[in-house]
């Protein structure tokens, strides 16, 4: 599992992840870099091959023969493990936002309101108030 202490190096994997899992074909250390470059992150090729080589390491990716690499099914849960806080952020932003917009006057009952709402299968309702029951007392 990528640390979430936020490491330079576990920050560069990631983002050679995120590249790979962008692809349907095995990419190199040229294409990697470059691609890298774009996003704003300078890696030289020889920094790409051994990053991928940890990687590799992991289990994240493997070498599909001299054409590059490709990305393992571990290396895509990677990718969504390590993505989530990022999602989580975006939410909490947006909902943030929303709650700035908000004009409703209860007085009134006018105006807009932001809401969070939930769909909850009904064969797991059970389990799921039970888990929000928990959530809320611990005040989450």
């Amino acid at each position: 599992m990528i640390q979430t202490t936020g490491s330079e190096t576990e920050r560069k994997i990631v983002e050679i992840l995120k590249i790979l899992s962008e692809s349907s074909e095995p990419l190199g250390s040229i294409t990697i870099a470059r691609e890298l470059e774009r996003r704003g992150i300078f890696l030289s090729e020889r920094t790409v091959r051994y990053h991928l080589r940890i990687a590799d390491e992991r289990g994240y990716t493997q070498p599909v023969g001299r054409d590059g690499r490709m990305i393992t099914n571990l290396g895509l849960d990677e990718v969504r493990e390590a993505l989530a806080p990022e999602q989580l952020g975006f939410i909490r932003e947006k909902l943030e936002m929303l709650a700035f917009q908000t004009t409703f006057d209860p007085q009134k009952r006018t105006g807009q309101l932001s809401i969070n709402t939930s769909v909850i299968d009904k064969d797991k309702f059970t389990t799921a108030i039970s888990v929000m029951k928990d959530a809320f007392k611990a005040r989450l």
